[in-house]
């Protein structure tokens, strides 16, 4: 198998030029995008006292890294990164001592928080905090789904730890496993094939790297593994080697939605809006991220969407069971992939598909 160098690897120096307040970093899966984000992190509390948080979306992540907690910094260790320093997890606390000269005792340089849990938290609120770290932001499986308002929480924890003092910068990690994810959706953020590398958004508030391009070593020995062998041209290959986003295709995509369609209702869901048409003659919906004031009836499905002359959604309500049954069918269209996400991201959170 071919040897890598340090070289072969990801580096986010660029990415962190830009000296955005939140930087994303979406990338091909092993490349090292969090091995470098660590390293830098802990370096930056050896040298400068920085503290910073590693952030994962559920606890259950957070205790599954305490189970074998021996394992977290085991890479940086076993390549010697920090010469003359022992780093270790006691209990949710990173901490880092030196080896050598009078003062041996550990430091405390961050610790592990749950976006879930993080209310329960008081270490959000630290002078010396400059960086949160958030790992695996775009989920893999959508089957279990992200959290009630989940940018609205990281917003929340990032307040609470920045203090309107901008002196705490966010680092979020990912995959092309989903690119109608609520931060893109949020921010409107949008992929296209042709892309440049490096991108700004909201203002250059955010700088995201988006790349599927590797050094010609890593793609020599991703190429030689057993698991590239057996998934070459799968969607799994597509995604995990080659960073493509999935449901990202084109299908059920309308290209001009029938005049005779008529709007029938519309779905609101965290803010985004679902216009609901129905073409009566040929039995088929269409699904709109518009929709007319024309006195349809208006659905909301959360208690944050809900307005006057709003009408909130139950599970068992025949509309949505509905259009659940006609989405199975292949009998619903949608005016564009992020449209036809979401509306799957609703109804999944409905119990409908």
């Amino acid at each position: 198998m071919t040897k890598l160098e340090e070289r072969d690897y990801y580096d986010g120096g660029r990415l962190l030029s830009y000296n955005a307040p939140i930087t994303m970093a979406c990338g091909v899966r092993s490349t090292g995008k969090t091995y470098f984000f660590k390293r830098r992190n802990i370096r930056k509390f050896i040298v400068d006292g920085e503290r910073w948080i590693y952030l994962r979306r559920y606890d259950e992540q957070v205790k599954a890294i305490l189970r074998r907690r021996d394992e977290f910094f085991s890479d940086l260790m076993a390549n010697d990164e920090f010469k003359g320093y022992e780093l270790r997890l006691n209990g949710r606390t990173m901490e880092v001592r030196r080896t050598w000269g009078e003062d041996e005792s550990w430091q405390a340089m961050g610790n592990l928080l749950a976006l879930s849990a993080y209310e329960n938290e008081k270490s959000t609120s630290d002078a010396q905090l400059r960086t949160i770290l958030f790992e695996e932001f775009i989920k893999e499986r959508k089957r279990v789904p992200y959290l009630e308002n989940e940018v609205s929480s990281l917003m929340n924890l990032w307040e609470t730890a920045d203090r309107q003092e901008d002196r705490v910068k966010i680092q979020m990690l990912g995959n092309a496993a989903d690119m109608n994810n609520p931060y893109f959706l949020e921010w409107d953020i949008r992929i296209t094939p042709d892309m440049p590398r490096f991108t700004r958004w909201r203002d250059n508030s955010i700088a995201l790297e988006y790349f599927s391009e590797v050094s010609e070593a890593f793609t020599e020995r991703m190429e030689s593994s057993n698991i590239y062998k057996v998934t070459k041209g799968t969607a799994y290959s597509r995604y995990a080697h080659h960073n493509v986003f999935q449901h990202s295709d084109s299908t059920f995509i309308y290209d001009t939605k029938p005049s005779a369609a008529k709007h029938v209702c519309t779905i609101c869901y965290y803010g985004r809006i679902c216009g609901i048409w129905l073409d009566y003659k040929m039995g088929e919906y269409y699904v709109t991220a518009t929709a007319p004031d024309d006195g349809t009836p208006y659905y909301a499905l959360t208690r944050d969407d809900m307005r006057p002359n709003m009408v909130m959604l139950h599970r068992a309500d025949a509309i949505l069971k509905t259009l659940g049954r006609m989405y199975r069918y292949g009998y619903i269209w949608f005016e564009t992939i992020k449209v036809r996400e979401l509306f799957i991201d609703l109804m999944r959170r409905m119990g409908q598909v």
